[in-house]
């Protein structure tokens, strides 16, 4: 009787997991929100996997690939679809000034750092140089740092690089910002006044151990121009600055070739 009561209890659990078809019965499993499994695993996992998982999600997401933008568009041409890559124009950067290689004031009888170059050009400025020298030195020096990329013109201090200075009482300033400005507003084309700069740097005596009075340097600051520009001064002459030197008067065909170089440069 026990034998026959055990035999119909493993019947039955059998009978269980078969459908009244034949076929296998289908469990049904309850729905689990996807933020709930996301706890349970956290909860699983140990302190080090999470600040391992948080760390690599952090990577993930600040060191992208950068992917250039692929546009697929038709061209009347042939009507097929092509892919245009779209580079995006980098911002314009105005060149570096060289304000910066200028000494804030210049120490009586020591040499500066910079030498004459495409740059710089130093003159001696003695005498009556501010009245009779300096507009021609505007005028040649002015269209060869313009045409270039642009540089210092330096009176007061001597070829080899020499600090002395020359006299310059606020009536001489006066009279030195006229003179510039006078000889570039006959610049052609016209050229702006922000491409151009005077300053007057004092001098200090360390034997005295004090600024000197009217003795000064005077720096005359030129920008580069436009690019396509060809400037010429007041007497239809045009320039170039070399390295330590400058190029011109340029004939007729010297000017010529270098415009259209620059027309080529730009296209």
């Amino acid at each position: 009787m026990l034998s026959r009561a055990m035999n119909y209890l493993k019947r039955k659990r059998s009978d269980k997991g078969v459908t009244t078809t034949g076929e296998p019965s289908q469990a049904i499993v309850p729905y689990i929100p996807q933020s709930e499994k996301e706890d349970s695993t956290v909860k699983k996992e140990g302190l080090f996997a999470r600040a391992f998982r948080k760390i690599k999600r952090r990577i993930l997401r600040v060191y992208q690939p950068k992917v250039p933008a692929i546009c697929l568009c038709k061209t009347p041409a042939n009507g097929t679809r092509t892919q245009a890559r779209y580079e995006i124009t980098p911002q314009h950067v105005e060149k570096e000034s060289i304000n910066h290689l200028l000494p804030r004031y210049y120490i009586l009888n020591q040499f500066v750092d910079m030498r004459e170059s495409r740059n710089f050009e130093f003159k001696t400025g003695g005498g009556a140089y501010p009245i009779h020298i300096l507009p021609e030195h505007i005028r040649k020096y002015g269209s060869a740092f313009l045409n270039c990329d642009g540089g210092v013109l330096i009176a007061g201090i001597l070829d080899n690089g020499l600090v002395k200075g020359i006299f310059c009482d606020r009536r001489m300033q006066d009279r030195i910002r006229s003179t510039v400005e006078r000889e570039m507003s006959e610049f052609y084309p016209p050229v702006h006044k922000n491409l151009y700069s005077v300053y007057f740097i004092p001098i200090f005596d360390r034997r005295l151990g004090q600024y000197l009075v009217n003795i000064q340097v005077v720096e005359i600051v030129f920008k580069g121009g436009e690019p396509l520009a060809l400037y010429e001064c007041g007497r239809h002459m045009v320039y170039l600055k070399r390295e330590g030197s400058v190029d011109g008067p340029l004939s007729p065909l010297r000017i010529k070739d270098i415009v259209l170089r620059k027309y080529r440069s730009v296209r």
